[in-house]
């Protein structure tokens, strides 16, 4: 199944569940993830704007 064919079903699914503690449970754990992605981009950037140059052309090379 392809990633797209995935959410489309997910969706689906979820739009039929009629139990709101349930879809409250899945929206905690959908914003706890997108928290921590978020976090880890901005530990990216952070990182990416404070590293020298010269090591960023260093990794360049590799």
């Amino acid at each position: 199944m392809e990633t797209i064919e995935l959410k489309n079903f997910l969706f689906h699914k979820i739009a039929e569940i009629d139990d709101k503690s349930f879809l409250e449970a899945i929206k905690t754990i959908i914003a706890s993830k997108t928290d921590s992605v978020m976090f880890i981009l901005n530990e990216i950037r952070f990182a990416r704007n404070h590293t020298p140059i010269s090591s960023k052309l260093s990794v360049i090379r590799v």
